[in-house]
């Protein structure tokens, strides 16, 4: 398993800051501010692209599930 970078650590816990405060995340937010100050998630998962994607579903299914609850 790789050890993340400090910087994806960062961006993790902006990200996760964002789910908290809002209840869901829309995908553009990663590209600006907080997100751009430390890096692009593609920057930032250049050399792992595989933890990229799988960011993206995890983003996408917990905006599912907020969706469907808030449906309920």
């Amino acid at each position: 398993m790789r050890t993340q970078t400090t910087q994806e650590s960062h961006a993790f816990r902006r990200a996760e800051c964002q789910f908290v405060k809002n209840g869901v995340m829309d995908k553009r937010v990663l590209q600006e501010e907080p997100f751009k100050t430390v890096g692009s998630i593609v920057e930032l998962f250049q050399d792992n692209m595989d933890d990229a994607r799988r960011i993206i579903r995890i983003i996408d299914e917990i905006n599912r599930n907020s969706e469907e609850i808030a449906g309920a």
